[in-house]
């Protein structure tokens, strides 16, 4: 995850301000550079749509981290829930270390 992390911030910090910083030059102008130039409005806005989309990646990855974090809270609570009906399981359970001991 830190990789899409850190792609979204190459995007944000330096490739989309570096393309709009020389699509805004004014030393191409004239002669063939010219013709090249009016190119890179265009490709500074399909960079900063492919930041957009890693941006959006990284923020499903983040939501759906958090549900599942969630998820396993409730799971675990329901699983600890449960051992109180098995006192005999509790205690096999922390004797092997899985579950905190109830006298700490």
């Amino acid at each position: 995850m830190s990789y899409i992390t850190n792609i979204e911030i190459s995007f944000q910090n330096n490739l989309a301000p570096k393309l709009k910083s020389l699509s805004e030059t004014k030393y191409y102008e004239g002669g063939e550079a010219s013709k090249a130039m009016d190119h890179y409005a265009d490709m500074l806005n399909k960079v900063n749509e492919v930041g957009d989309l890693y941006r959006r990646a990284n923020s499903e990855i983040f939501s759906m981290m958090d549900q599942m974090i969630e998820q396993d809270t409730k799971f675990r609570d329901d699983f600890m829930n449960g051992l109180v009906a098995d006192p005999a399981l509790v205690q096999n359970l922390e004797t092997l270390g899985i579950i905190p001991r109830g006298d700490q």
